[in-house]
């Protein structure tokens, strides 16, 4: 896996498309920045990124397109094993489909973004950390970053490609076994398992407990005793 490392850039997901569109060969391949001016988040919000914390994209190829929910379940696994095997064993937690929380503090989050081209589709996992910084200190949530809780932090340069192979060699068995493989070790971290909630969905708002999720990474909630399956929800509380 070919890495480019930058000291700032607006995005590393742009880039990595970037790079992908000037040589559709260079595959699989990593951006890494020390800064953004424009990361990107979920339901466009910006990710505030500074420097000491991990702005990583990885970009595959795939045959077809992949169910988005089960993908950033299984990458929130991945990141956390690789840092667990690297020494590093945070006690991190999972909130449905795509953060990373510590100590009920977002401290990290995942965007995957899928693109078809030609005969292939291309799929960008994007990966931001707060390890030395609690980076978005404007947000309307609470957030922390691993050196909060944590004396030893990993370095960037070592994460990277480590995750990267990790992440390569995971996405193989997910294309040939599916999310099951993954389903239990994400469930064991969950946050607000078992839990009542207000949830939001095409602009609807109901209560409801998030009692599972399926084995194609959908939300599960239970409402009104009946169990409904979610591929897009956002937790309001």
């Amino acid at each position: 896996m070919d890495i480019f490392y930058f000291d700032i850039l607006s995005s590393t997901n742009i880039t990595a498309l970037d790079i992908f569109k000037r040589n559709m060969n260079a595959v699989p391949l990593a951006v890494c920045a020390k800064t953004q001016t424009a990361g990107a988040g979920t339901f466009g919000k910006i990710w505030h990124s500074v420097d000491g914390n991990l702005h990583v994209t990885y970009l595959f190829r795939l045959d077809k397109r992949i169910e988005n929910p089960s993908i950033s379940l299984m990458v929130s696994v991945v990141l956390h094993q690789t840092l667990c095997d690297m020494g590093f064993d945070y006690d991190m937690r999972y909130k449905w489909p795509n953060d990373i929380y510590l100590d009920n503090k977002k401290c990290g989050g995942i965007l995957i973004v899928q693109d078809k081209f030609d005969d292939c589709f291309i799929l960008r996992i994007g990966i931001g950390l707060n390890l030395t910084q609690s980076a978005n200190t404007h947000s309307d949530y609470p957030t922390a970053c691993l050196a909060d809780y944590y004396h030893y932090i990993p370095e960037i340069d070592d994460i990277v490609p480590v995750l990267g192979d990790n992440l390569q060699k995971s996405m193989n068995i997910f294309l040939n076994q599916g999310f099951d493989f993954f389903r239990q070790d994400w469930l064991n971290r969950a946050m607000f398992l078992n839990q009542h909630f207000h949830f939001e969905h095409d602009n609807m708002n109901f209560m409801g407990n998030f009692v599972n999720v399926s084995e194609h990474g959908h939300a599960v909630i239970k409402i009104d005793g009946v169990e409904k399956q979610f591929s897009s929800l956002r937790f309001i509380r």
